[in-house]
């Protein structure tokens, strides 16, 4: 991504330049891959929750 030098002057007026690329799908095998680490990553989100509300109620 591409933002002009004139940003610092007026952001308002920023021109920014985007290029789109093509992605192939995924393989059942990637498919795969990204539902288990997504699981991963929300399992590690409810035990850090977990353990921020067990250091809450701490003495």
């Amino acid at each position: 991504m591409k933002v002009s030098n004139r940003v610092e002057e007026n952001p308002a007026s920023a021109t920014i330049t985007v290029t789109a690329v093509e992605v192939p799908e995924l393989t059942e095998e990637e498919q795969r891959d990204r539902l288990h680490l997504e699981r991963r990553v929300e399992r590690a989100f409810f035990e850090a929750g977990k353990a921020l509300m067990e250091l809450r109620v701490r003495p």
